[in-house]
Order: structure tokens, then C-alpha cells, then sequence
């Protein structure tokens, strides 16, 4: 009975350790990287996000998230500096999660009480193991972690650029600012970039997004093409084909891109993962699942359903410039179906 207890309390410390350790994993990406000089953009647990307003004040609402995350801590970089500072910035989150898991240990060791040591020791267990989890640099997953980031951006200065880039984009973006606003020269890439680096595979999407909002969508589908989405992690694949796959069915539509839209569409059946992503309930992704159930499936009157929850929910992205990209691929969409 007593090792019973003694599991069960070290269960309880992990299970409450983990919800801990999120929260905590966070607010580490946010202390270092306000040390390291960013500024504060947004900071989101599960579906609440915590944003300033316009006079400064911090303001809580509720968010889409990305399947795969629970929390997200979004900074500003710093501008005019020789070289981007990204090591502590994502680092900071995993070693807060070491630093907790230390003290918890060392009351684990001291206490007397055999079942408040267990509780004590899930509780570090959780840490160390959410540390790990984001420091050991693992590409594979639906999104990178932390490690990942962090051994990619040093592997050029296309590849350092574009996580820049990345932060800097969106930021401007939530302040307001339009991707068509951008020049496509600011994504450009020397001739040597390594476009299976997924950092850098993101600049060719930006520029591809910019391209396609102007209305240019053979060089966004140009642009989209120079990547090889198998060696990308499944999230940054899944954008590239999706965007290739709404180019083929909404701007072009002749019978031979619905025809290649439909059989790449068939080649993906049996991806569990993608099909994740692209029946993910956010609005960012909702038209790539419109598009495809409308234009490939042929159920144009569950397509509208889809795109009627997802202009419902685009106010909720709490980002001008993404909820006007979105807006812009639904009424392409709806223009298509008529």
C-alpha cells in the first residue's frame, strides 16, 4: 500500500509539474529574451492570449492555437543591431524548466516524508523533461522545437535571417502592416541558401504569400516550387503544398491543375499528420480545407460552411495583417464557387 501511495503521489507531482512547467517555459523565453534587448509582442497559454493595447496596458482575449502547442511566447527583435541574438531568446524557456527542476530535486533528497518527496520529485521530473524536450535540437515534429531553432539559425546567415525575419514580419504584421506592403527583395536569399533549412524554406513562403496577395500567382507558384517539402519539417511542408494546392484549384483552375491538385490531395489520404494541419480549426487553415472540399471533394455547401466559421473566427487572430491574407483567400475562394 505504501508504494502505491508513493506512485501515486509521484504521478500527481508530474501531472501538476508539467502544467507548471508550461507557464514557466514561457515566461523563460520571455526574461531572456527582454535580456537579450527584444520587446514584448504576445504571450498565449492554450486559447488565452495576453497582448498590450495601444496605450500599453496588458489585455487578455481568447486565440486560436496551433495544434501541437500549448503555449507560445512571441517577442520583437531588436532592429539595427550587426547580428541577430537568437541563442538565449529560445534557450531561455528550457533552461528556466532546469533551474526549477533543481530545487524541486533538492527537496525531494531532504525531505523526510516519503510521499512529499515523491510529489517533490515529479515535480522535477516534469521539469527535466520538458528542458530536454525543447533544448535537444528535434526537427521531426509537427513543429520544431527550441534546439531546433537554434541549430538551424546557425547554420547560415540566410538561415539566421530568415528566423529574423520570421519574428520581425509577424510583429509588424500584428502592428497592422500588410504582406502585400512588403517588397518581395526583403525575402531574397543568396545563391547558396540551403532551401531544405526550414528557416530559409520560410522566406521563399513569405515571398510566394506576398507574391499571391499582389495577385502574381504564377510566381507565387514559381516561388513555392523551388522548395523540396520533403526534407521540411511537417508544418512548413504543409503550408508550401497547401498554398500549391489552393494556387491549382482557386487561381488556376484549369482541368490540369485540378487534376494534379486532386491526385497530390489523393497521394496525402493515409497522412494523418497533414490531414491534422489542414482540418486544423484555424482560420489561417480553414481556406486550404475549403478550397479542397469544395474544388476537389465537391461539397461546395460543407466548403461554405467551413468558410463561414472561418471568417467567424478571423477576428480572433488578433493580427491585422494575417486576418486580411485570410479574408483576401476566402473571398478568392467564394469568387471561384459562384
Amino acid at each position: 500500500m505504501k508504494e502505491v501511495t508513493e506512485m501515486l503521489m509521484y504521478m500527481l507531482g508530474l501531472t501538476f509539474g508539467f502544467v507548471l512547467s508550461v507557464p514557466l517555459h514561457e515566461l523563460g523565453h520571455l526574461l531572456f529574451g527582454k535580456l537579450t534587448g527584444y520587446k514584448f509582442l504576445s504571450f498565449q497559454l492554450l486559447h488565452f492570449l495576453w497582448t498590450k493595447d495601444e496605450s500599453g496596458k496588458l489585455q487578455v482575449t481568447k486565440s486560436p492555437l496551433i495544434r501541437g502547442a500549448i503555449g507560445q511566447c512571441l517577442l520583437i527583435p531588436c532592429e539595427g543591431e550587426s547580428r541577430f541574438h537568437f541563442v538565449l531568446y529560445n534557450m531561455g524557456g528550457g533552461l528556466v524548466n532546469l533551474l526549477c527542476a533543481v530545487p524541486f530535486f533538492v527537496a525531494f533528497l531532504h525531505s523526510e516524508n516519503a510521499h512529499i518527496a515523491m510529489l517533490f520529485f515529479g515535480f522535477a521530473v516534469s521539469s527535466a523533461i520538458l528542458a530536454i524536450l525543447n533544448l535537444l535540437p528535434i526537427k521531426r515534429q509537427m513543429i520544431p522545437n527550441d534546439g531546433a531553432n537554434i541549430l538551424e539559425a546557425r547554420k547560415s546567415l540566410d538561415a539566421e535571417h530568415g528566423f529574423y525575419l520570421m519574428l520581425k514580419v509577424n510583429a509588424e504584421m500584428a502592428k497592422g502592416k500588410l504582406l502585400q506592403q512588403y517588397p518581395v527583395e526583403t525575402f531574397a536569399l543568396s545563391e547558396i541558401a540551403d532551401l531544405s533549412n526550414y528557416l530559409v524554406a520560410n522566406m521563399v513562403f513569405l515571398r510566394a504569400s506576398v507574391l499571391d496577395d499582389l495577385g502574381e500567382f504564377e510566381r507565387s507558384r514559381a516561388e513555392l516550387l523551388r522548395v523540396d517539402t520533403a526534407k521540411l519539417p511537417p508544418f512548413y511542408a504543409a503550408q508550401i503544398e497547401m498554398q500549391l494546392l489552393f494556387n491549382d484549384v482557386v487561381h488556376n483552375g484549369s482541368a490540369e491543375a485540378v487534376d494534379r491538385a486532386r491526385d497530390f490531395a489523393e497521394s496525402k489520404v493515409k497522412n494523418k499528420l497533414w490531414n491534422k494541419i489542414l482540418t486544423m480549426k484555424h482560420p489561417a487553415f480553414m481556406p486550404y480545407n475549403a478550397a479542397k472540399i469544395a474544388l476537389i471533394d465537391g461539397d461546395k455547401e460543407q466548403a461554405r460552411a467551413v468558410i463561414a466559421e472561418a471568417r467567424k473566427q478571423i477576428p480572433s487572430m488578433h493580427n491585422p495583417g494575417d486576418e486580411y491574407s485570410t479574408a483576401l483567400k476566402l473571398d478568392r475562394l467564394e469568387a471561384r464557387l459562384q
